[in-house]
């Protein structure tokens, strides 16, 4: 069975967990996917993706998000947060059992932004965002697991770029130390299994924990949300399967549902569905 014997080929992103998928050297990967989500109230959410395989262990891809607040009819709507993906493929360890590589991404503020406008979605910012880390794939018999621990770091208010952040001399750098109080640790863990091939069911989780809530400066907005789905602590479960119609060709449902206490204005469920194909 090809998933067996090359889990670089077409394995895109689940729902909450980054894969190792990397496109192979001069190809294309596009997909798009239509969620419903509930949160205050229901709306629509249409991501559009593209990537591109640079060099065999290098893959860039650029994705945008679509809003509608009409759930079901084509209506007016708007643009979302933009993002560009960068995935470094490091290699695979114990005799192929173990695959790695590092993750990053970074947002690109084209939404509203959430500390100044009232009626953006929940997991809308508006503002720079990196986020990076690693990205495990470990096979395991049967199933194959996906891990990631990201650390995501957002910009406030009254902060800048400041050469990506990187300068943590500047005070205004989003990555300065004392600009951290809104930043985040997120981990998440899927698995999934080939054994139904073309059926690939796979479930997931994801946890994400705020650095410092009591670190928020006088005037931030304290419902910004981390993950869209709680202002501290957030935690959410997933479950879906995919059907290759081809190697290089799936479709894909899936639901999601927050874990943690409600809170008002957060995502509480969604269903999706999803189509992408290399070329």
């Amino acid at each position: 069975m090809l998933f067996l014997l090359n889990p670089l080929t077409l394995h895109a992103s689940y729902p909450l967990t980054e894969t190792i998928y990397t496109i192979p050297e001069g190809k294309i990967s596009a997909g798009v996917s239509v969620e419903a989500l509930q949160a205050d109230p229901y709306y629509r959410e249409e991501d559009f993706v593209i990537g591109l395989g640079v060099l065999s262990n290098f893959t860039v891809w650029y994705s945008f998000i679509y809003y509608s607040d009409d759930l079901y009819a084509p209506a007016p709507g708007r643009l979302g947060d933009s993002f560009l993906s960068m995935w470094y493929y490091a290699g695979n360890y114990c005799n192929n059992t173990v695959h790695a590589g590092i993750f990053a991404r970074f947002r690109i503020p084209t939404g509203k932004d959430v500390y100044t406008a009232r009626d953006y979605h929940p997991a809308e910012l508006g503002k720079n965002e990196l986020m990076a880390g690693p990205v495990v794939q470990v096979k395991l018999w049967l199933l194959t697991l996906h891990a990631n621990l990201f650390y995501v770091g957002r910009e406030r208010p009254d902060e800048s770029m400041s050469l990506l952040g990187v300068n943590p001399t500047a005070n205004d750098s989003f990555l300065s130390k004392r600009n951290t109080g809104n930043d985040y640790i997120m981990g998440s863990l899927t698995a999934a299994t080939d054994v139904l091939y073309p059926f690939i069911p796979h479930s997931g989780l994801r946890g994400a924990r705020l650095m410092s809530a009591s670190a928020l400066k006088a005037g931030d907005n304290q419902e910004v949300l981390v993950e869209g789905l709680a202002p501290v602590n957030a935690a959410a479960c997933e479950a879906g399967f995919r059907y290759f119609f081809t190697y290089d060709i799936y479709l894909g449902i899936y639901g999601t549902w927050n874990l943690t206490p409600e809170t008002t204005g957060a995502i509480q469920h969604s269903a999706g569905l999803e189509l992408a194909f290399e070329f």
